[in-house]
């Protein structure tokens, strides 16, 4: 049985203009997703694209405008607050800001503590299972007596995290839980998060922009654009490459090591106007930028997210003819660029 499944779920935000109508922000949209028991999925995409809101689905703290979420088996009540089904799940989510999640006016003992108070834990049994998780996640007993603006923002994530798993959740969604952080530091707290997952048998959704720190973390990539999902791994794809267009110039961004291959690669930028959720384009959501885009195709039909095996689902008309299709593409505008040039030199007047 899957811990967690989204059937169909949509979560639309009215936008209100002083005056006037708004129009709705499609923040999510029909989104079909399952996640396994033991599982680590990333969801992954730029800033707008809708993984917050679809975390927070997930969590319980958003309740989806159309569809359901099914935890082990039974449909989540949509009437409930969405703290209670949180609470009542067990799920915990972890944010960016660990900064802004602490209490800057308790000690980081007191924040730890929270959700075993919730459970009504006698103060001793809290204080030692409190000493538990800092030692946990790396750090000194000495912090339970420290407040949050007395900790280095590493320190403060460390501490978040030990919150969440205070309760014994059966899922934590990780809200861009390291990209605030220097690289060093990310490379701790992940290694750390990879470490608690098998001692405590809790389940991740580790959300992030960086594509390389959710390769790093995850079992399955799920890639988001403008609400849809337009990539899903299969579990047992061993990490085939990513074949969507989109999950292609992510990949491209993540720079590589050695300096010389760094030099020589050909990294894919892309142009054309970003969509917006609230105006969405026709046809495919990323045609306006996708370097292999074809019209009438892109433009006007609107890509269903099917099998593209061995790699997993995929919304995409062309779908593993990335390389193929930007080669064309490269060779007609090099051919158009010399053939104007001619034109242009055919056309200088010769001196009398």
């Amino acid at each position: 049985m899957s811990l967690v499944r989204l059937d169909g779920v949509s979560v639309h935000f009215s936008l209100r203009r002083r005056g006037r109508g708004g129009g709705v922000v499609r923040a999510v949209d029909d989104v079909d997703l399952t996640i396994g028991e033991g599982e680590v999925l990333g969801i992954v995409g730029e800033s707008g694209c809708g993984k917050t809101t679809l975390g927070r689905v997930i969590v319980g703290l958003q309740k989806p405008t159309f569809g359901g979420v099914i935890v082990r088996g039974e449909k989540r009540p949509l009437r409930q607050r969405p703290g209670a089904n949180a609470r009542r799940d067990g799920f915990q989510m972890v944010y960016q800001d660990a900064a802004g999640s602490l209490n800057p006016w308790k000690r980081i003992g007191w924040s730890i503590a929270e959700p075993l108070r919730n459970e009504g834990v006698k103060k001793s049994v809290m204080r030692r299972r409190v000493l538990e998780l800092l030692e946990q996640v790396g750090l000194p007993d000495s912090m339970i007596d420290r407040y949050p603006g007395e900790l280095s923002g590493g320190q403060q994530q460390r501490a978040a995290i030990a919150r969440a798993l205070a309760g014994r959740p059966r899922l934590i969604v990780l809200d861009e839980a390291v990209s605030s952080l220097d690289m060093s530091t990310q490379a701790q707290v992940l290694n750390l998060l990879k470490d608690l997952a098998r001692q405590h048998s809790v389940n991740y959704v580790f959300i992030s922009h960086d594509i390389a720190a959710v390769d790093f973390m995850s079992d399955r990539v799920a890639v988001m654009y403008l609400g849809k999902i337009v990539e899903l791994e299969n579990a047992h794809s061993k990490r085939k490459p990513l074949v969507h267009p989109y999950s292609i110039t992510l990949r491209s961004a993540v720079p590589v090591p050695d300096p010389a291959v760094e030099r020589r690669r050909n990294r894919i930028v892309l142009t054309g106007p970003v969509a917006s959720a609230v105006d969405l384009p026709s046809g495919c959501r990323f045609h306006t930028r996708c370097p292999i885009a074809q019209q009438p195709a892109c433009s006007d039909t609107e890509p269903e997210l099917v099998d593209h095996s061995p790699t997993g689902l995929v919304a995409c008309h062309f779908a593993g003819e990335f390389e193929a299709r930007r080669a064309a593409a490269q060779n007609r505008a090099g051919a158009q660029s010399a053939t104007g040039q001619n034109a242009a030199a055919r056309n200088i007047e010769t001196p009398a």
